[in-house]
């Protein structure tokens, strides 16, 4: 059985148009969450305020990708990726890790109502990083 929780056996033309697709999907996903929801918060220097910081997650999470007049949050990508996924990816082993890095990442939102101090820098940075590295996961587990 593979990733797709699919028998790959003869018989099943469409599972590699499946994998095809489900690497497109996640090709998406890490360009516009996975890059995206970090560089914010990565180009700043490291001595910004803590306003600043906050001010840079806040963007992140909730501007996160901007393009031709459009704005789109962390979440709105990744529902639009759950939609269009569908079950392509249900069935990978990395896919539940890949959920609770974005649910992390995604749960920073909820924390601005004060300035993020030094300490919260260094975990935001890492939790966004971690949605870049977790559909790296799926997608090398598709593609094997």
């Amino acid at each position: 059985m593979d990733a797709f929780g699919v028998y790959t056996e003869k018989g099943f033309p469409m599972i590699e148009e499946l994998r095809s697709d489900a690497l497109d999907l996640l090709d998406e996903l890490k360009h516009d969450l996975g890059k995206y929801i970090y560089l914010p918060v990565g180009f700043l220097p490291k001595d910004a305020s803590s306003e600043a910081f906050t001010s840079a997650v806040h963007t992140a999470i909730f501007r996160t990708r901007r393009a031709q007049g459009t704005v789109e949050s962390a979440h709105d990508i990744w529902e639009r990726f759950c939609q269009e996924a569908g079950n392509l990816i249900l069935h990978s082993t990395s896919y539940p890790r890949l959920v609770q890095a974005v649910d992390v990442a995604l749960s920073w939102g909820n924390r601005l109502s004060e300035p993020l101090d030094m300490v919260h820098r260094e975990c935001v940075i890492r939790d966004f990083q971690n949605v870049g590295r977790a559909i790296a996961r799926v997608q090398d587990e598709i593609d094997e």
